[in-house]
């Protein structure tokens, strides 16, 4: 069956999630090291999904808007890894407005009793493959 898949993209990590169109159901997947490259980045998350064996219909990716809704410089470097995605994969690709998208991905993640501010030792990886997942709600939402 194929998927939609959800980007978080950053230059140090990118989040995917998986979905299924006709259930309306995202979730979180995998977090792959990035190299601050949107190309190489776009060829590894397309070599990644192609190593994954499904078919991928859709790609979603998240737009980090300003708070006003304007593009800033991290916006055009989504959208230039995500433009270097939609050529290498041959499908489309489409962009979720990702404003908070940590923060709810954080809410959701964190453990009963722990505030925003105390922060983990460790680096919370599957944090960006929960807010791909929030992104990709976001996405099943506006359809």
């Amino acid at each position: 069956m194929p998927r939609i898949i959800a980007i978080d993209y950053g230059t140090k990590r990118i989040g995917l999630a998986v979905g299924d169109a006709a259930l309306r159901i995202a979730m979180p997947w995998d977090v792959l090291d990035a190299r601050n490259d949107p190309a190489a980045d776009a060829q590894t998350v397309w070599d990644h999904l192609r190593r994954s064996g499904d078919p991928v219909e859709t790609l979603v990716v998240g737009l980090p808007l300003n708070m006003d809704g304007t593009e800033g410089p991290q916006a055009q470097l989504v959208r230039t890894f995500g433009q270097a995605l939609a050529e290498l994969s041959s499908r489309p690709v489409e962009y979720v407005d990702e404003r908070l998208s940590s923060f709810h991905a954080e809410q959701k993640f964190r453990p009963p009793g722990k505030s925003r501010n105390q922060k983990s030792r460790k680096p919370n990886r599957p944090l960006d493959a929960v807010a791909a997942a929030v992104i990709l709600d976001a996405y099943f939402r506006q359809e």
